[in-house]
Protein backbone atom coordinates (compact mmCIF):
# COMPACT_ATOMS: atom_id res chain seq x y z
CA UNK A 1 0.00 0.00 0.00
CA UNK A 2 1.76 3.30 -1.23
CA UNK A 3 1.75 6.45 1.63
CA UNK A 4 -0.41 9.47 1.36
CA UNK A 5 2.99 11.16 1.04
CA UNK A 6 3.36 9.56 -2.74
CA UNK A 7 0.00 9.14 -3.35
CA UNK A 8 0.06 12.80 -3.14
CA UNK A 9 3.35 13.97 -5.32
CA UNK A 10 1.44 11.39 -8.12
CA UNK A 11 -1.88 13.67 -7.76
CA UNK A 12 0.44 16.33 -7.88
CA UNK A 13 2.76 15.45 -11.32
CA UNK A 14 -0.62 14.16 -13.04
CA UNK A 15 -2.23 17.72 -12.49
CA UNK A 16 0.64 19.35 -13.73
CA UNK A 17 0.52 17.30 -17.06
CA UNK A 18 -3.06 18.22 -17.12
CA UNK A 19 -2.37 22.03 -17.62
CA UNK A 20 0.43 22.01 -20.51
CA UNK A 21 -1.00 24.04 -23.35
CA UNK A 22 -1.79 20.31 -25.98
CA UNK A 23 -1.81 23.38 -28.74
CA UNK A 24 1.51 25.12 -27.81
CA UNK A 25 2.99 21.38 -27.86
CA UNK A 26 1.56 20.18 -31.10
CA UNK A 27 2.13 23.93 -33.23
CA UNK A 28 -0.12 22.78 -36.08
CA UNK A 29 1.01 25.92 -37.49
CA UNK A 30 4.46 24.79 -38.28
CA UNK A 31 3.36 22.18 -41.22
CA UNK A 32 5.54 19.56 -41.90
CA UNK A 33 7.58 20.23 -39.16
CA UNK A 34 4.88 19.95 -36.47
CA UNK A 35 4.69 17.56 -33.68
CA UNK A 36 1.20 16.25 -34.30
CA UNK A 37 1.79 13.28 -36.64
CA UNK A 38 4.66 12.30 -33.99
CA UNK A 39 3.83 13.21 -31.14
CA UNK A 40 -0.11 11.78 -30.77
CA UNK A 41 0.51 7.93 -30.23
CA UNK A 42 2.93 9.01 -27.76
CA UNK A 43 0.20 11.35 -25.75
CA UNK A 44 -1.92 8.22 -25.54
CA UNK A 45 0.60 5.85 -24.02
CA UNK A 46 0.93 8.85 -21.56
CA UNK A 47 -2.86 8.73 -21.01
CA UNK A 48 -3.18 5.54 -20.58
CA UNK A 49 0.05 5.06 -18.32
CA UNK A 50 -0.88 8.07 -15.96
CA UNK A 51 -4.59 6.91 -15.90
CA UNK A 52 -3.14 2.82 -14.79
CA UNK A 53 -0.72 4.98 -11.81
CA UNK A 54 -3.74 6.91 -10.62
CA UNK A 55 -6.48 4.22 -10.14
CA UNK A 56 -4.22 1.78 -8.91
CA UNK A 57 -1.05 3.67 -7.08
CA UNK A 58 -2.85 2.88 -3.65
CA UNK A 59 -3.02 -1.14 -3.96
CA UNK A 60 0.97 -0.40 -4.93
CA UNK A 61 3.65 -0.48 -2.91
CA UNK A 62 5.78 2.92 -2.45
CA UNK A 63 8.50 2.11 -4.54
CA UNK A 64 7.01 1.80 -7.92
CA UNK A 65 4.60 4.64 -7.44
CA UNK A 66 8.04 6.71 -6.47
CA UNK A 67 9.58 5.35 -9.69
CA UNK A 68 6.37 5.97 -11.79
CA UNK A 69 6.00 9.77 -10.33
CA UNK A 70 9.48 10.29 -11.21
CA UNK A 71 9.11 9.66 -14.53
CA UNK A 72 5.82 11.30 -15.48
CA UNK A 73 7.70 14.58 -13.64
CA UNK A 74 10.65 13.40 -16.00
CA UNK A 75 8.13 13.77 -18.75
CA UNK A 76 6.34 16.73 -17.50
CA UNK A 77 9.69 18.90 -18.20
CA UNK A 78 10.10 17.84 -21.33
CA UNK A 79 6.68 18.48 -22.38
CA UNK A 80 6.38 22.04 -20.47
CA UNK A 81 10.06 22.59 -22.16
CA UNK A 82 9.37 21.99 -25.78
CA UNK A 83 5.83 23.54 -25.15
CA UNK A 84 7.61 26.90 -24.11
CA UNK A 85 10.18 27.07 -26.65
CA UNK A 86 10.38 29.65 -29.48
CA UNK A 87 9.62 28.15 -32.75
CA UNK A 88 13.28 27.91 -34.09
CA UNK A 89 14.47 26.19 -30.47
CA UNK A 90 11.21 24.19 -31.07
CA UNK A 91 12.34 22.93 -34.67
CA UNK A 92 15.77 22.25 -33.50
CA UNK A 93 15.07 19.81 -30.67
CA UNK A 94 12.44 17.99 -32.12
CA UNK A 95 14.49 15.07 -33.01
CA UNK A 96 15.73 14.80 -29.13
CA UNK A 97 12.49 15.72 -27.49
CA UNK A 98 10.92 12.65 -29.11
CA UNK A 99 13.59 10.54 -28.41
CA UNK A 100 13.52 11.46 -24.96
CA UNK A 101 9.79 11.05 -24.45
CA UNK A 102 10.50 7.24 -25.87
CA UNK A 103 13.22 6.56 -23.47
CA UNK A 104 11.25 7.69 -20.47
CA UNK A 105 8.18 5.34 -22.00
CA UNK A 106 10.49 2.46 -21.96
CA UNK A 107 11.66 2.78 -18.75
CA UNK A 108 8.23 2.99 -17.29
CA UNK A 109 7.97 -0.60 -18.35
CA UNK A 110 9.82 -1.43 -16.00
CA UNK A 111 7.30 -0.46 -12.91
CA UNK A 112 4.31 -1.22 -14.94
CA UNK A 113 4.17 -4.78 -13.73
CA UNK A 114 3.13 -3.67 -10.34
CA UNK A 115 0.22 -1.74 -11.15
CA UNK A 116 -0.84 -4.50 -14.13
CA UNK A 117 -1.37 -7.09 -11.10
CA UNK A 118 -3.20 -4.83 -8.90
CA UNK A 119 -5.29 -4.16 -11.67
CA UNK A 120 -5.77 -8.11 -12.19
CA UNK A 121 -6.41 -8.39 -8.63
CA UNK A 122 -8.75 -5.29 -8.09
CA UNK A 123 -10.70 -6.66 -11.42
CA UNK A 124 -10.96 -10.41 -9.71
CA UNK A 125 -9.74 -11.74 -12.92
CA UNK A 126 -8.15 -14.85 -10.86
CA UNK A 127 -11.16 -15.67 -8.89
CA UNK A 128 -13.50 -14.95 -11.92
CA UNK A 129 -15.04 -18.43 -12.54
CA UNK A 130 -16.26 -17.72 -16.25
CA UNK A 131 -12.21 -17.02 -17.11
CA UNK A 132 -11.71 -20.28 -15.49
CA UNK A 133 -14.01 -21.87 -17.51
CA UNK A 134 -13.08 -20.33 -20.64
CA UNK A 135 -9.16 -21.16 -19.97
CA UNK A 136 -10.46 -25.07 -19.57
CA UNK A 137 -12.40 -24.51 -23.03
CA UNK A 138 -9.40 -23.45 -24.54
CA UNK A 139 -7.28 -25.91 -23.65
CA UNK A 140 -9.00 -28.51 -24.55
CA UNK A 141 -10.02 -27.29 -27.34
CA UNK A 142 -6.32 -26.62 -28.09
CA UNK A 143 -5.78 -30.54 -27.39
CA UNK A 144 -8.45 -31.49 -29.77
CA UNK A 145 -6.55 -29.47 -32.43
CA UNK A 146 -3.34 -31.19 -31.20
CA UNK A 147 -4.58 -34.77 -31.81
CA UNK A 148 -6.44 -33.96 -34.62
CA UNK A 149 -3.32 -32.73 -36.30
CA UNK A 150 -0.97 -36.12 -35.10
CA UNK A 151 -3.56 -38.25 -36.54
CA UNK A 152 -2.81 -36.51 -39.61
CA UNK A 153 0.23 -36.52 -39.71
CA UNK A 154 0.80 -40.22 -38.86
CA UNK A 155 -1.43 -40.74 -41.71
CA UNK A 156 0.71 -38.53 -43.97
CA UNK A 157 3.77 -39.99 -43.05
CA UNK A 158 2.49 -43.43 -43.64
CA UNK A 159 1.59 -42.18 -47.82
CA UNK A 160 4.91 -40.75 -47.86
CA UNK A 161 6.93 -43.92 -46.52
CA UNK A 162 4.85 -46.29 -49.04
CA UNK A 163 6.09 -43.31 -51.50
CA UNK A 164 9.51 -43.47 -50.85
CA UNK A 165 9.67 -47.10 -50.44
CA UNK A 166 7.81 -47.48 -54.45
CA UNK A 167 11.01 -44.34 -54.74
CA UNK A 168 13.10 -46.97 -53.34
CA UNK A 169 12.15 -50.19 -55.27
CA UNK A 170 12.85 -47.52 -58.72
CA UNK A 171 16.11 -47.07 -58.14
CA UNK A 172 17.29 -50.23 -57.24
CA UNK A 173 15.80 -51.67 -60.18
CA UNK A 174 17.51 -48.59 -62.52
CA UNK A 175 21.11 -48.92 -60.48
CA UNK A 176 21.05 -52.30 -61.04
CA UNK A 177 20.11 -51.93 -64.67
CA UNK A 178 23.05 -48.85 -64.89
CA UNK A 179 25.39 -51.48 -62.79
CA UNK A 180 26.01 -53.71 -66.14
CA UNK A 181 27.34 -50.53 -68.23
CA UNK A 182 30.02 -48.89 -65.55
CA UNK A 183 32.39 -46.47 -68.09
CA UNK A 184 35.46 -48.04 -66.54
CA UNK A 185 37.48 -45.79 -68.69
CA UNK A 186 36.26 -42.91 -67.32
CA UNK A 187 36.93 -43.45 -64.13
CA UNK A 188 40.43 -44.48 -65.11
CA UNK A 189 40.96 -41.37 -66.93
CA UNK A 190 40.04 -39.03 -64.03
CA UNK A 191 42.43 -40.90 -61.83
CA UNK A 192 45.04 -40.31 -64.63
CA UNK A 193 44.61 -37.00 -64.16
CA UNK A 194 44.64 -36.45 -60.73
CA UNK A 195 47.71 -37.97 -60.41
CA UNK A 196 49.32 -35.64 -62.87
CA UNK A 197 48.60 -32.98 -61.23
CA UNK A 198 49.62 -35.05 -57.72
CA UNK A 199 52.93 -35.61 -58.96
CA UNK A 200 53.47 -31.95 -59.89
CA UNK A 201 52.31 -30.69 -56.51
CA UNK A 202 54.82 -32.82 -54.79
CA UNK A 203 58.06 -31.99 -56.71
CA UNK A 204 56.80 -28.18 -55.71
CA UNK A 205 56.84 -29.37 -52.49
CA UNK A 206 59.59 -31.11 -52.65
CA UNK A 207 61.37 -28.37 -53.43
CA UNK A 208 60.45 -26.03 -51.12
CA UNK A 209 60.65 -28.68 -48.27
CA UNK A 210 64.38 -28.73 -49.48
CA UNK A 211 64.73 -24.90 -49.60
CA UNK A 212 63.74 -24.53 -45.95
CA UNK A 213 65.61 -27.53 -43.94
CA UNK A 214 68.28 -25.71 -45.82
CA UNK A 215 67.28 -22.54 -44.72
CA UNK A 216 66.58 -23.78 -40.97
CA UNK A 217 69.98 -25.01 -40.68
CA UNK A 218 71.51 -22.01 -42.33
CA UNK A 219 70.12 -19.96 -39.42
CA UNK A 220 70.87 -22.41 -36.85
CA UNK A 221 74.50 -22.50 -38.19
CA UNK A 222 74.83 -18.87 -38.28
CA UNK A 223 73.41 -17.94 -35.12
CA UNK A 224 76.52 -20.23 -33.74
CA UNK A 225 78.91 -17.93 -36.03
CA UNK A 226 77.35 -14.18 -35.16
CA UNK A 227 78.45 -14.04 -30.76
CA UNK A 228 76.70 -12.37 -28.51
CA UNK A 229 77.41 -9.03 -26.76
CA UNK A 230 79.65 -9.65 -23.39
CA UNK A 231 77.84 -10.44 -20.49
CA UNK A 232 77.71 -6.84 -19.02
CA UNK A 233 75.48 -6.02 -21.79
CA UNK A 234 73.02 -8.86 -20.35
CA UNK A 235 69.89 -6.69 -21.34
CA UNK A 236 71.10 -6.92 -24.99
CA UNK A 237 71.77 -9.85 -24.83
CA UNK A 238 68.71 -11.22 -23.42
CA UNK A 239 67.12 -9.17 -26.56
CA UNK A 240 68.79 -11.40 -29.10
CA UNK A 241 68.55 -14.02 -27.57
CA UNK A 242 64.94 -13.61 -27.51
CA UNK A 243 65.08 -12.83 -30.93
CA UNK A 244 66.80 -15.63 -32.02
CA UNK A 245 64.74 -18.23 -30.42
CA UNK A 246 61.59 -16.69 -32.15
CA UNK A 247 62.86 -16.89 -35.59
CA UNK A 248 64.25 -20.30 -35.49
CA UNK A 249 61.11 -21.17 -34.26
CA UNK A 250 59.29 -19.44 -37.13
CA UNK A 251 61.39 -20.68 -39.77
CA UNK A 252 60.98 -24.38 -37.90
CA UNK A 253 57.49 -24.05 -37.80
CA UNK A 254 57.40 -23.00 -41.49
CA UNK A 255 59.89 -26.20 -42.30
CA UNK A 256 57.57 -28.58 -40.32
CA UNK A 257 54.34 -27.00 -42.12
CA UNK A 258 56.14 -27.71 -45.52
CA UNK A 259 57.17 -30.82 -44.44
CA UNK A 260 53.63 -32.16 -43.28
CA UNK A 261 52.23 -30.58 -46.76
CA UNK A 262 54.81 -32.78 -48.78
CA UNK A 263 54.10 -35.89 -46.59
CA UNK A 264 50.29 -35.44 -47.19
CA UNK A 265 50.64 -34.74 -50.96
CA UNK A 266 52.68 -38.63 -51.02
CA UNK A 267 49.64 -40.02 -49.12
CA UNK A 268 47.04 -38.59 -51.72
CA UNK A 269 49.18 -39.96 -54.39
CA UNK A 270 49.50 -43.48 -52.93
CA UNK A 271 45.64 -43.27 -52.87
CA UNK A 272 45.01 -42.06 -55.81
CA UNK A 273 47.22 -44.99 -57.66
CA UNK A 274 45.23 -47.46 -55.09
CA UNK A 275 41.91 -46.10 -56.72
CA UNK A 276 43.40 -46.85 -59.99
CA UNK A 277 44.31 -50.41 -59.58
CA UNK A 278 40.98 -50.88 -57.59
CA UNK A 279 39.22 -49.05 -61.02
CA UNK A 280 41.12 -51.23 -63.80
CA UNK A 281 39.81 -54.76 -61.77
CA UNK A 282 36.18 -53.44 -61.45
CA UNK A 283 35.35 -54.32 -64.85
CA UNK A 284 36.36 -57.62 -64.80
CA UNK A 285 35.04 -58.41 -61.47
CA UNK A 286 31.23 -57.20 -62.11
CA UNK A 287 31.01 -59.49 -65.77
CA UNK A 288 32.65 -62.43 -63.97
CA UNK A 289 28.92 -62.89 -61.37
CA UNK A 290 26.12 -64.70 -62.54
CA UNK A 291 23.32 -63.03 -61.03
CA UNK A 292 22.20 -59.42 -60.49
CA UNK A 293 22.44 -59.68 -56.67
CA UNK A 294 25.87 -61.29 -57.11
CA UNK A 295 27.00 -58.09 -59.27
CA UNK A 296 25.75 -55.66 -56.81
CA UNK A 297 27.65 -56.97 -53.79
CA UNK A 298 30.49 -57.35 -55.82
CA UNK A 299 30.05 -53.30 -57.25
CA UNK A 300 29.81 -52.22 -53.46
CA UNK A 301 32.62 -54.37 -52.00
CA UNK A 302 34.59 -52.86 -55.13
CA UNK A 303 33.36 -49.10 -54.35
CA UNK A 304 34.12 -49.78 -50.37
CA UNK A 305 37.84 -50.98 -51.56
CA UNK A 306 38.44 -47.64 -53.81
CA UNK A 307 36.94 -45.47 -51.00
CA UNK A 308 39.03 -46.87 -47.59
CA UNK A 309 42.41 -46.45 -48.32
CA UNK A 310 43.48 -48.00 -45.12
CA UNK A 311 46.06 -46.34 -43.40
CA UNK A 312 49.79 -45.23 -45.16
CA UNK A 313 51.37 -44.61 -42.42
CA UNK A 314 52.30 -41.58 -43.66
CA UNK A 315 49.40 -39.43 -41.65
CA UNK A 316 49.28 -40.35 -38.43
CA UNK A 317 46.48 -39.48 -36.06
CA UNK A 318 47.50 -35.95 -34.51
CA UNK A 319 46.68 -32.34 -34.43
CA UNK A 320 48.49 -30.17 -37.46
CA UNK A 321 48.93 -27.01 -35.41
CA UNK A 322 52.52 -25.63 -35.25
CA UNK A 323 53.96 -26.50 -32.51
CA UNK A 324 56.64 -24.66 -31.06
CA UNK A 325 54.65 -21.64 -28.98
CA UNK A 326 55.74 -22.41 -25.62
CA UNK A 327 59.47 -22.89 -26.17
CA UNK A 328 60.45 -19.31 -27.05
CA UNK A 329 58.05 -18.05 -24.02
CA UNK A 330 60.00 -20.41 -21.33
CA UNK A 331 63.51 -20.20 -22.72
CA UNK A 332 62.88 -16.15 -22.63
CA UNK A 333 62.29 -16.74 -19.04
CA UNK A 334 64.35 -19.05 -17.72
CA UNK A 335 67.48 -16.82 -19.48
CA UNK A 336 66.11 -13.52 -18.21
CA UNK A 337 65.93 -15.48 -14.39
CA UNK A 338 69.73 -16.38 -15.10
CA UNK A 339 70.62 -13.22 -16.80
CA UNK A 340 69.32 -10.58 -14.08
CA UNK A 341 72.15 -9.21 -11.72
CA UNK A 342 71.31 -10.69 -8.25
CA UNK A 343 71.03 -8.02 -5.38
Amino acid sequence: MASQQYLDNLKKVDDALNAVDTQKLLRKSLGEESLEKELHPRLESISRLRQLAREYAPQVHNEPVNQITSILNQILNQLSSQAGADSSQYIAQRSNFLTNIDTFLEEAKKSLPHFVAAAVMGRGFLEDEGIRQEYKRTVESLRKEASDTIKTLKEEAGRAIEEAKKLAEEIETRARRTAAKISVQEAQRQFKDAQEGLSKDIKLWAVWSVIMVLAFFGVAVGFIFVKLPMEAEWHTAVYQTALRIVILSAVGAITTYVLRMLRAHIHMSHLNKHRQRVANSIEAFVMSAHTPEQRDIILANLVEAVVAFGNSGLLPHDDDTLGGQKLPTEAIGRLIGSLTPKK
